[in-house]
């Protein structure tokens, strides 16, 4: 009977070293898969992070208001950048939407250079994101020369000039053992058109007749034939510029007598439930010469001049009203009461005299408001 043959020691030990080797390769090819699919999700985490950043900026700053924009034409060495912007909640049924006011101020993190912070308010709510998280993921250089947000100018196709700004946020991630830098880069053109608002119209008509009556009083014959036709009327109502006549002129020949009118929703007292009332929008301006100091009020009287009592003032550059608020000597507690603008116009925090020392709208945003007695009288609070 025949013997089978076995293998000899040299086919063994030649078997062994194939499958060493083999099996040496395969383990490294899956290391290599492990650490590309490591690298992989890091990136894709980055990626996702800044791209979460990115859609908020770019969605909030194509419906910013432009008076909001500060600075209006930011730099790559800015230190900071905010707006507001207004638009539906719901894009998709505008009927049954609300309209949101986002703020977002952005500006580097502590004055690392290498995160922004982006504090985010959206209809009162505040909420603040840094980008990126964590700073060792920054790809921002840390010199300050690399602001996310920058202003530039465009040329459109009909040859008037646009506002741009172009949004680019670094993104840092490994793959291997090899740091790598990618941006997202998006450019945005803000609204240009502001919406209409008729509170605001109300302010620019005092401050046109103003105008037009210094300018015929001045040179008559340097009026345009509307002009004319507006001073002509204008001067039947007094033949020097005074506050009284502006209004007299207005109340009667662009109002018909009455002034416009706005419901307000507010609370008289501390404590009080909330009441709806309709007031009158009227115009005031202690310097009619300087037109540009003129402010909006809310009275409840509908006359030209006169009674200038009132507890709400328009700020008509963020288009929001304010109400005064005020403290009594008598009681530690904050109660409303109607304030005479002839008493707060002279009388303010900064100055305590002068009017108009600080411009309007800044002056009634002083935390305190002083009165005749030159003793704190209370202050705004927005409406």
């Amino acid at each position: 009977m025949k013997k089978s043959k076995g293998f000899s020691l040299i086919e063994l030990i030649v078997a062994v070293a194939v499958i060493g080797i083999a099996l040496g390769v395969g383990t490294r090819l899956f290391g290599v898969s492990l650490k590309s699919m490591g690298a992989g999700q890091t990136q894709q985490v980055a990626f996702e992070e800044a791209r979460l950043v990115m859609d908020d900026l770019k969605t909030t700053l194509r419906f910013a208001s432009m008076p909001t924009l500060d600075p209006k034409e930011p730099t790559n060495t800015s230190e900071s950048f905010s707006y507001t912007a207004k638009h539906f909640d719901k894009h998709t049924d505008i009927s049954n939407g609300n309209e949101i006011e986002r703020i977002r101020m952005i500006k580097w993190l502590n004055g690392n250079k290498k995160q922004i912070e982006i504090k985010k308010t959206d209809d009162g709510k505040v909420t603040t994101v840094i980008f990126p998280k964590d700073e060792k993921n920054s790809g921002f250089k840390g010199d300050g020369s690399d602001f996310p947000v920058v202003y530039e100018k465009f040329l459109e196709v009909a040859g008037e000039e646009a506002n741009l700004y172009t949004i680019t946020l670094p993104v840092k991630f490994k793959f291997e053992k090899t740091e790598k830098i990618d941006t997202l880069k998006t450019r945005v053109h803000p609204r240009i058109e502001e919406q209409e608002d008729p509170i605001k119209d109300i302010r620019e008509k005092y401050i046109e007749a103003a105008t037009i009556f210094q300018k015929g009083k001045s040179n008559y014959g340097s009026l345009t034939p509307q002009e004319k036709a507006i001073y002509d009327v204008l001067i039947t109502y007094g033949s020097w510029l005074s506050n009284d006549n502006i209004l007299k002129y207005l109340f009667a020949e662009v109002y018909g007598n009455q002034w416009p009118t706005i419901s307000l929703s507010y609370v008289k007292r501390r404590g009080d439930s909330k009441v709806t009332e309709t007031f009158y929008i009227r115009s005031y301006c202690a310097t009619p010469n300087i037109p540009e100091n003129t402010f909006l009020f809310a009275s409840a009287s509908n006359q030209a001049t006169g009674n200038w009592n009132t507890n709400f003032v328009y700020d008509h550059d963020n288009r929001k009203w304010y109400q005064y608020e005020r403290w009594h000597s008598s009681s530690s507690n904050l109660n409303l009461q109607v304030l005479s603008i002839t008493d707060f116009r002279w009388f303010n925090a900064s100055t305590k005299s002068g009017y108009p020392a600080i411009p309007f709208p800044d002056w009634f945003r002083d935390t305190t408001i002083y009165d005749w007695a030159n003793t704190p009288g209370g202050h705004w609070i927005p409406y």
